[in-house]
This record gives structure tokens, C-alpha cells and sequence, in this order.
């Protein structure tokens, strides 16, 4: 197939678009590992007491690499028997220093993050980290050498751990303090009705810019068609510029047009909903909840927060549903229709997802699917491949796995919307 009229036709758009001019590509594990590796080799007990804590008026006796943490761009500390060198400075057992990815298109990350969190610590009573310090704050850039953020440690375990019959009633509680945060970060004030992520403001405020992502720097968006056909758009670039793509083009490419010139012009977006200030990643794995009562203690992990139609908030819930209440077989409309029915019941029309959820949820998880294809981060593998002492000459084996997975997920997702 010849793809150099599908090309003419995508600079056609990039003018229209400069957003999408470039080609956005992660970089490969090469790119990463020694300078990711040396990094880590400086985050020592010494290093982070004398350039980080130091300034707090706070020591630590002993500092330990939490290599089973399930997070894939940063990397966990844990600092423990913190002691105040200022009689007036309240001491902290234990903290936690989360060292970022070290490739610059993270850097912005941990900086949108401080101020989120620090906002919603502020605005609202959902229970987040106490941020101490971070990269981005005055006097604090060059302290590791990375970008980090040094945080309060909580006690509690993820909220998936509950999910069981001996814990239902945990569960449930959790859901419910957690449909009660996702109505108070709706009922925080946005400047704009535009799609985007979040970045701070001189004021302390929060103005809404591109997207922290695993994929394109989109944003910000005037609409949800908007954000669905610039994404299609970058996907599709991806597949034609992209060697390392080269072999599913074929396969992918007719289908991304015809979602893009047929199906997603005729897609009914409802778009006269608001949009709202959103999480964007509430699974269970980032919430923490004290196992016998259920009380969520921290809600975690706030890079990808954005100003979004609140079916992106809504999606995650998929994951808060009882064993009993989960919908048996199915594609993912059903899924997502039996997540509606059990809200609705719940907690009642107004505090359920809007009937329309459904069927964008499930076009938004096609976008996603193709996002994770193109955009892969090699330091997924770190910390697997660290404790395992796997080879290096292993490692494009598993990256190459992590692709194919990622391609049937997104080859299943076209299938169900007809275009494959």
C-alpha cells in the first residue's frame, strides 16, 4: 500500500494543527537505562539527607528502593526514622521520595502534580499526601539531579486488595467516600471549558494547558470531538512514520481512516455536557484504605489530573464493582452499561455516569488502546527486570511482548466498533 497520499493529507491537517506536526516518539530503553541507572545510583542515604532533608531541618537514619512498587515512570524511596533537627518542626517517621523518569518528556510532569495536589489538599477534604518538597519548588532543582517529590507517607493498602467476600463491607464504604470526592473535584471552578491538563499558576491557581499523557501533548481541547480526532490523527502517524510500526500498518492504517473519516464524524458526542476538573486514573491500585473500616486514607497519583468530561472519571469505576454486581461475558459496552445500572442504583440518577457514557467511555478506550501501541515506556520494565537480574539482551524481547499485547488489546478494541 502506498501511504504517501495519507501523508499529504496529514500535513494538510498540521497546518491546520501545529500540535501535531512532529512526530511524538518515546524513547526506547537504550535511551534510558544507563542514565536511569546512574541516577538511582546517587539517591543515597548521605546525598538526600545532606542536598534534600537538610533543608527541611529533617534527617533520616535509612533509606530503601521500593523495587515491588506497580508504578512504570517513577521510581520509589522509602525514608524511615525521620527526626526533626528543629525543635519546632513537627517530625515525620517515615516519608516517601519518588524520583521521576529521567527523559526530559517527563520533566513537566512532577511539576503539574505538586500543584494539583497541593490544590486539592487545599479546596476540598479528599485526603492526599502532604508534599514536603519537590524539584519544582525554589531552592530544591538541583538537589538529586532528576526531577522528584518527597511526600508524607500513609498507612493503608490499595483498595483492590478489598475486593473479596470477606471485605465487601470495606469495599463498599470506600466506593462510597470515593463517589463523594469525584462530586467534590466536579464542583471545583475551571476558567475554561476546554479539555486539557493542568499547570501552575503564580497565584497558587491552577490554568488549564497540553495533557500529561501516555501518548500525544494534546490539549487544550474545545471539545470532545476535538480531543478524538487529534488523537486518532497522531495514532495514524504514528503507524505511517514509524519503522518500528512498519509491520502493522496493513493492518491498522485502513482501519484509523475509516474511524476517522466515517466513524467519528457520525459519532452523536453530546456535546453540550461540562467539563470538569477530573483524576483521570481512579483505579483501585490508587486508592489507599485502612483494611478493617474501609476509610480511604490517601488518594494517590495525581499527574494525569485534567480538566475532562467526567466519563473519563467515570471509566475507572469499572474496577468498583463487587465480584457479584460485574457483568458475566459481554464486550465492553455491556461492561460499561452494567457500571451505569449499579451507580444509578446506588447512589441515584445524579450521581451516576450520564446515559450517553457508555458508548463514548468505549470509543475514549479505542483512542487509549492505540495510544499504548505507540507509546511505550521501556522503564516499565526497570525495576522486573532489576529483581529478576534479567539480561539486557532480554530486554527487546519483552518490550516486543509488551507491543503485541498492547496491538491485540487495540486490534479487539477496532473489532468492536466495527472498523476491523
Amino acid at each position: 500500500r502506498d501511504y504517501r497520499e495519507t501523508e499529504l493529507q496529514h500535513n494538510h491537517r498540521t497546518r491546520k494543527n501545529p500540535a501535531l506536526a512532529m512526530p511524538e516518539v518515546h524513547p526506547d530503553w537504550k535511551a534510558q537505562l544507563d542514565p536511569l541507572r546512574k541516577i538511582l545510583a546517587d539517591i543515597t542515604l548521605e546525598k538526600v539527607n545532606q542536598t534534600v532533608l537538610s533543608r527541611l531541618d529533617l534527617q533520616a537514619e535509612s533509606i530503601s528502593h521500593f523495587t515491588a512498587s506497580p508504578g512504570v515512570i517513577n521510581q520509589i524511596f522509602f525514608l524511615e526514622n525521620v527526626n526533626s533537627t528543629n525543635s519546632e518542626r513537627v517530625p515525620h517517621n517515615k516519608l516517601v521520595l519518588r524520583v521521576a523518569n529521567v527523559h526530559s518528556y517527563w520533566t513537566s510532569k512532577t511539576r503539574s502534580e505538586v500543584a494539583v495536589i497541593r490544590y486539592v489538599r487545599k479546596h476540598t477534604t479528599i485526603p492526599v499526601p502532604e508534599v514536603l518538597a519537590a524539584s519544582c519548588d525554589p531552592g530544591f532543582s538541583d538537589c538529586l539531579g532528576c526531577d522528584f517529590l518527597l511526600s508524607a507517607f500513609v498507612d493503608g493498602i490499595p483498595c483492590d486488595d478489598l475486593n473479596a467476600a470477606d471485605t465487601a463491607v470495606q469495599f463498599k464504604h470506600a466506593r462510597e467516600q470515593l463517589v463523594d470526592y469525584v462530586h467534590q473535584l466536579m464542583n471545583l471552578p475551571l476558567t475554561l471549558n476546554q479539555i486539557g491538563g493542568f499547570h501552575p499558576a503564580a497565584d497558587g491557581s491552577l490554568v488549564v494547558g497540553t495533557l500529561a499523557q501516555d501518548g500525544p501533548s494534546l490539549g487544550p481541547c474545545n471539545s470532545f470531538k476535538e480531543f478524538v480526532e487529534q488523537s486518532v490523527e497522531w495514532i495514524l502517524q504514528q503507524f505511517t512514520q514509524r519503522d518500528d510500526l512498519a509491520h502493522l500498518r496493513e493492518e491498522f492504517v485502513p482501519a484509523l481512516e475509516r474511524m476517522r473519516d466515517e466513524y467519528v464524524p457520525k459519532f452523536d458526542f453530546n456535546t453540550d455536557d461540562k467539563i470538569f476538573f477530573c483524576h483521570m486514573d481512579l483505579n483501585g491500585g490508587n486508592v489507599l484504605v485502612e483494611p478493617s473500616t474501609g476509610d480511604i486514607t490517601a488518594v494517590l497519583d495525581w499527574e494525569r489530573a485534567a480538566a475532562f468530561y467526567q466519563d473519563i472519571e467515570w471509566g475507572g469505576f469499572a474496577d468498583w464493582l463487587t465480584e457479584e454486581e460485574r457483568h458475566k461475558g459481554g464486550g465492553r459496552l455491556e461492561q460499561y452499561e452494567q457500571v451505569r445500572t449499579v451507580f444509578a442504583n446506588l447512589f441515584g440518577e445524579k450521581l451516576a455516569p450520564p446515559k450517553q457514557w457508555t458508548h463514548r467511555q468505549t470509543l475514549l478506550d479505542t483512542v487509549y488502546c492505540g495510544y499504548w501501541v505507540c507509546f511505550y515506556a521501556a522503564t516499565w520494565w526497570f525495576s522486573y527486570c532489576e529483581e529478576r537480574k534479567a539480561k539486557e539482551d532480554t530486554w527487546q524481547e519483552l518490550v516486543d511482548k509488551d507491543l503485541e499485547n498492547n496491538s491485540n488489546a487495540f486490534r479487539k478494541a477496532l473489532k468492536e466498533l466495527g472498523l476491523l
